[in-house]
């Protein structure tokens, strides 16, 4: 990757605290970060940024992670940004979205990176 594009990554996420936490850690690896508290924010917020990856919680109110994720797949302008779930409830590592890698929370700092690097390192070319 050419180190003098700026890796972005777009957090939706509903919980400030996380959301602030994701943030500095990921600032502290190199990332620029846009913030999100729900997936309708996140659609506004993609009418401005073009960010290389989406970080979102499953469960948000007002659009949640599995709508945000349908409304970029049907939009040709997003559908090729890399899309990453999380969640808290374990549950939820069903879900119907197979294609899409799931993090679980809490996450561990190493295994964040393992996730995002590549479909970074992807969206990038």
């Amino acid at each position: 990757m050419n180190k003098n594009i700026e890796k972005t990554i777009l957090i939706v996420e509903d919980e400030p605290s996380i959301a602030a936490t994701l943030m500095m850690i990921l600032q502290d690896e190199g990332y620029v970060i846009f913030l999100a508290s729900n997936g309708h924010e996140a659609l506004e917020l993609l009418q401005h940024e073009r960010p290389q990856l989406v970080l979102s919680d499953l469960i948000m109110p007002i659009l949640d992670g599995r709508g945000l994720y349908y409304s970029m797949q049907a939009d040709p302008a997003y559908r090729e940004i890399p899309f990453v779930l999380m969640s808290a409830a374990y549950a939820y590592q069903s879900h119907d979205l197979r294609e899409v890698p799931f993090i679980a929370k809490p996450f561990d700092l190493n295994w964040l990176l393992t996730v995002i690097e590549p479909l970074l390192a992807r969206s990038a070319v």
